[in-house]
């Protein structure tokens, strides 16, 4: 909801969202996630553009500090705005403690090894393009394609291979058991602000086939194999690479996830976004 005034007595107003006290003088901090309402146009309502051409940009430019989670976020906030790169500062996501190596119910037991995704069906995540590459190459995969989250029945209607199984929403007990237990999280999204998919399957020490676009090699620092998501045949020769490794490559691709994970502990973050504002 958007604050126009704040109480007479507030010194300082910090939004998680977009949103800020416009007909204040109380200087306020904001979060910016991402800008893709302006970066991809085509996927959202005029009125949502509308609101973030206008509302979203005077806010931004009025704001004290806006905190973002990339640096390629903090350039789109940058270019779209006009703002100083100086008032707008980069954190990243947070990642819950729930996400961390352990052992899997989805392992053992004559489970077929499966490759795992779970970022939804909007557009820009790409799923069509990540089920179109599996199916070039499936018959020389052993792993099956787990997808979760909410697709509509038309879309999931579309692909009628056995070894494609949409698994519905999850818990997060039910979602982490589903990272820990997959030869690779495959995230081929076409934009992200910052792409958590990615940390958290390295918190669980789960690797990880991404995109090369966008905020996703700057999260994955180096330890993701990156692909274009444009490319069918790149996603595929991806999923063939990651399938197909040996036990021990898999081992120690996963060695130093978990510790790169670690740097988006909430606590972390919260005490660097204070110090910031404190020293304002």
């Amino acid at each position: 909801m958007l604050s126009f005034r704040l109480p007479a007595d507030a010194e300082y107003f910090f939004s998680t969202g977009v949103s800020g006290p416009l007909l204040s003088k109380v200087p306020y901090a904001v979060c910016i996630h991402d800008l893709i309402q302006l970066d991809l146009p085509e996927q959202f309502s005029f009125l949502k553009r509308l609101y973030f051409q206008t509302v979203t940009r005077l806010i931004a430019r009025r704001a004290h500090v806006i905190f973002t989670v990339s640096e390629f976020s903090k350039e789109r906030i940058c270019h779209h705005f006009g703002i100083s790169p100086g008032k707008v500062f980069v954190l990243g996501n947070g990642v819950a403690e729930v996400f961390s190596p352990a052992s899997s119910t989805m392992e053992g037991q004559g489970r077929e090894p499966y490759f795992f995704n779970y970022s939804g069906g909007k557009p820009h995540k790409n799923v069509n393009r990540l089920i179109e590459a599996f199916l070039s190459v499936e018959l020389r995969l052993k792993q099956c394609l787990l997808i979760a989250g909410v697709f509509p029945e038309d879309f999931k209607r579309r692909y009628t291979s056995p070894r494609i199984r949409f698994v519905g929403p999850l818990s997060d007990a039910e979602l982490v058991d589903h990272i820990r237990g997959a030869t690779a999280v495959v995230f081929p999204s076409i934009y992200e602000g910052f792409g958590l998919p990615i940390v958290e399957a390295f918190a669980c020490g789960t690797p990880v086939l991404a995109s090369n676009a966008a905020s996703m090699p700057e999260v994955a620092q180096g330890h993701a194999l990156l692909v274009d998501p444009f490319d069918t045949d790149a996603i595929a020769a991806g999923l063939l690479e990651l399938g197909n490794a040996p036990p021990a490559v898999h081992q120690e691709m996963s060695k130093p996830l978990p510790s790169i994970a670690r740097q988006y502990d909430w606590s972390r973050l919260g005490a660097k976004a204070l110090q910031v504002i404190n020293s304002y």
